[in-house]
Formats: C-alpha cells, sequence, structure tokens
C-alpha cells in the first residue's frame, strides 16, 4: 500500500520539475542578465516550485478521491460521489462516473426484470422445458422439467439427461443447420413416460448462452390410449371372426349335407340366430363407444 502511494508521488514530483523548467529558465535568464539579484533567483525558483508540487498534489487528491470512487462503484453501486471543490476536471469526471453507474444500473435492473419475467413465463408453463448451448451443455429448465429430470442437471451435456440416440440426433442436427426438429422418445425410468420432442434455435443467445429451445410434450396418455385402441381392435375382430366362422360352416352344411335334414335345419338356423345377435351386440358396442370417443 505504501509502495503504491509513493509511486504516483514521485511521478507528480517528476512531471512538477518538468512544468518549472519554463519558469526556472526564465528566472534564471533574469538573473543572467542581472535584472534581479541571484539570491532573489533561487528564492523565485524555490517558490514556483513549491506552488507547483502544492498545485500538483491538490489536484492528486482529487483524483485519489475519484480513483477511490470508482473502486468502491465495484462492491457498492449505490455510494455517493466524492466532494472535489478545487479541479472543475476531476467534478466532471466524479458526475461523468456517477452518470454512467446509474445507466448501467438502470440497464442491469431492466435486464434482470426481464430474465425473471421469461423465467416466472416458463416456469408457469405444463410441459418441461429445457435451454442449452452452442456445446449442447444445459443451461437452464423450467420447474416442469425438474419435477421430470431433477433439479441438478445444468452445466451437463444434454446426453447425460435424455439417453435417446434420436433426441441428441436431432439436437445435433438442429445445432448445425438451424432448422427446428421433431421427434419421440420414451424414459423408462422412474416410471415408462413418452413425450413428443421439438428442439428449435433461439432468436438470439441470451445472457446464459443459451441458443436452442427444447420441448417436450408428455405423451403417455396417447401412447395408452392408441395402444388399447388396437389392442381393443384385435380383440373385436377375433370376436367377430369367431361367429362369422360359424355361420359360414352352418350354412355350407345346410347348402350341402343337410340340404333336406328339417331337424338338423332346424337346429343350425337357431344357433345361426344366436351368432347373428352376438355379432350384432358387438357392433352395437363398437358403435357406442365411437360415437363416446367423438363426444369427448
Amino acid at each position: 500500500m505504501i509502495n503504491s502511494r509513493l509511486a504516483p508521488v514521485g511521478r507528480v514530483l517528476t512531471w512538477t520539475v518538468i512544468i518549472s523548467l519554463p519558469a526556472w529558465a526564465v528566472v534564471g535568464v533574469l538573473a543572467i542578465v542581472e535584472s534581479i539579484p541571484v539570491w532573489e533567483a533561487v528564492i523565485a525558483a524555490v517558490v514556483i516550485y513549491g506552488l507547483t508540487v502544492a498545485l500538483s498534489f491538490t489536484l492528486l487528491r482529487d483524483f485519489e478521491k475519484l480513483i477511490r470512487y470508482a473502486e468502491k462503484l465495484i462492491d457498492d453501486p449505490g455510494a455517493p460521489p466524492p466532494r472535489i471543490d478545487r479541479s472543475e476536471t476531476a467534478r466532471r469526471l466524479a458526475v461523468a462516473l456517477t452518470t454512467l453507474q446509474n445507466s448501467w444500473a438502470e440497464r442491469s435492473n431492466a435486464a434482470m426484470s426481464s430474465a425473471r419475467s421469461r423465467r416466472a413465463i416458463l416456469d408457469s408453463l405444463p410441459d418441461p422445458f429445457l435451454l442449452i448451448d452452442k456445446n449442447r451443455v444445459l443451461t437452464g429448465a423450467n420447474e416442469a422439467a425438474a419435477d421430470v429430470f431433477g433439479k441438478d442437471i445444468s452445466g451437463g451435456d444434454l446426453a447425460t439427461v435424455i439417453r435417446d440416440p434420436q433426441v441428441l440426433e436431432a439436437t445435433d442436427q438442429t445445432l448445425e443447420t438451424g432448422v427446428s426438429g421433431y421427434t419421440q422418445f420414451t424414459l423408462s425410468r422412474p416410471v415408462e413416460r413418452s413425450f413428443g420432442f421439438i428442439v428449435a434455435t433461439l432468436p438470439e443467445n441470451s445472457d446464459d448462452g443459451a441458443a436452442v429451445l427444447l420441448q417436450l410434450h408428455d405423451m403417455t396418455e396417447h401412447v395408452k390410449v392408441d395402444r388399447m385402441r388396437a389392442d381393443f381392435v384385435a380383440n373385436a375382430s377375433h370376436e367377430l371372426r369367431t361367429p362369422l366362422s360359424s355361420l359360414l360352416g352352418f350354412v355350407e352344411t345346410l347348402r350341402g349335407p343337410a340340404k333336406d335334414d328339417t331337424e338338423a335345419r332346424e337346429k343350425f338356423l337357431d344357433i345361426m340366430f344366436n351368432q347373428a345377435n352376438l355379432m350384432t351386440r358387438l357392433i352395437d358396442d363398437l358403435l357406442s363407444l365411437s360415437r363416446i370417443e367423438l363426444t369427448e
């Protein structure tokens, strides 16, 4: 600290000598031509140097205040400016520093407010959202994503969170080309869940370096419904195929061997009637389910 203070003092003393040289030259010339006595010239030179030093150190104190003020602004943006009475230049610099700090504070507050608004919007959305930078490193996630993948996921590669090859390929392609992509994947833990995956580039990089937005849409229920529908169609087809096969068999029998057998014909017709009613009930059930699905 002492050496740091002595350094500017030495520079001030050196500059005061340089500044005093023209006045000393004038006094020296006057002494040489005997316009003033030598002792008066020496006293004048000393006085000139003393006044220059006093003026320089006065200005130095003002600028030292400015330096301490600028250093204090780093930790305390609201620090009051120093009082400077001697140097107009130092006073203007103090005003400029204060104005600049206020401008930075306003911009910083506006940026923080905008970031909080974007964060609040993302957190309010029901779908999980992830943000990654150009190197595929996760920089942020909303609350829905934290519920799915955990809260401590920022800072890692996307592959540590979603290990699906199609997701990683779609993300790398968007990072390379800037074209949005879509795919589907399934998470097996802790419970099996299916997601639609949309990856899109951001218009401009955010403060945290995010360049790409990843949106996940939970499609678990849709996948279950589609699977149930496929199973239902398969089961219904099987249930219809059995009575239909019976009907075809009885028709062939009645047209062939039992063509003239009255007792067999009556027996087969009763069975065919029951099978036809069974198919009718199945078809009615299918139509009812179709109407319910359309209404829902």
